[in-house]
């Protein structure tokens, strides 16, 4: 059995390069900022997103020292659900006003808060920051994680009776994220895969694990096993970033004491395995 562990390069050692990730923050925030601006126009309803684009200023600014990100970094993790939902209110507002120029827009904010979103989960790693925990019912989080598609995404508890788990916030829901780019669902109209992708949650010895499994192929997770930066990751048009963002996300939100690995038998089948350590006992 061999066992590959997720290893992004967190270093900050590198003046140039923390430079070169924070710069990156502010200008995607910069690009949310016009593009809510452009929304307005062409909506032709002036101060609607004024919330909004002010948050963008704010998030920008204080993004540009690492110290005051750090301290702010709780605030600016609820940065991009805000933005979403100003936007979402106005656009129902505009239905009847939607064109395909809006929704390109809209289309353009929502992928580059999913990167801005990365850069503050990076900053909350880099620096060993621990999330907040929830306990969960068993139940609970296997709605979250398989959404609307439980017939490809079967979860199964070892131990039915560690009902209750402890998850760090948006666990379940990154997880789920990361389970539907594996198996190619990007859509609710997109067929079900002829074969399910299994995960396994077992509570025991102080830890959770969660091991996914099935026939999907997570040679494409390889990439966050061979130490590279993150911003070479999400920007490697090569890679599936429908799973590497996704995973990416999830390794930062299980630090600081957990870890992801891919495990690979002697038949050559892989598990990805993620361990996080549980504080609370039933």
């Amino acid at each position: 059995m061999s066992v590959q562990p997720f290893s992004v390069n967190l270093d900050t050692s590198d003046p140039d390069a923390a430079r070169s990730e924070r710069h990156g923050y502010v200008n995607l925030i910069n690009v949310v900022h016009a593009e809510l601006q452009l929304v307005e126009r062409m909506l032709e309803m002036p101060g609607s997103l004024r919330s909004a684009i002010r948050l963008c200023e704010t998030a920008a600014e204080s993004y540009r020292d690492h110290r005051v990100a750090l301290r702010e970094a709780r605030d600016l993790e609820t940065f991009a659900h805000l933005v979403r939902a100003d936007l979402a209110d106005v656009t129902t507002e505009a239905a009847d006003s939607m064109t395909d120029d809006v929704r390109e827009a809209v289309s353009i904010i929502d992928e580059v808060l999913v990167d801005a979103d990365l850069r503050v989960q990076e900053t909350l790693a880099i620096h060993g920051v621990k999330r907040p925990c929830e306990v969960r019912t068993f139940g609970s989080f296997a709605s979250d994680v398989s959404g609307s598609r439980p017939a490809t995404i079967r979860m199964t508890a070892t131990d039915p009776r560690n009902d209750e788990i402890e998850v760090p916030y948006r666990f379940a829901e990154t997880l789920g994220r990361l389970v539907r780019g594996l198996a190619g669902l990007t859509a609710e109209g997109e067929e079900e895969p002829t074969e399910a992708i299994e995960l396994g949650v077992d509570r025991g010895s102080g830890a959770l694990r969660v091991t996914i499994s099935g026939s999907v192929d997570l040679d494409r997770l390889l990439p966050l096993t061979g130490h590279a930066r993150p911003g070479v990751l999400m920007a490697d048009e090569s890679l599936d970033q429908r799973v590497i963002r996704p995973a990416l996300l999830l390794w930062y939100i299980v630090q600081p004491g957990g870890s992801i690995s891919l495990l690979r038998d002697e038949d050559g089948h892989r598990t990805c395995v993620v361990v996080l350590p549980q504080t609370t006992q039933t």
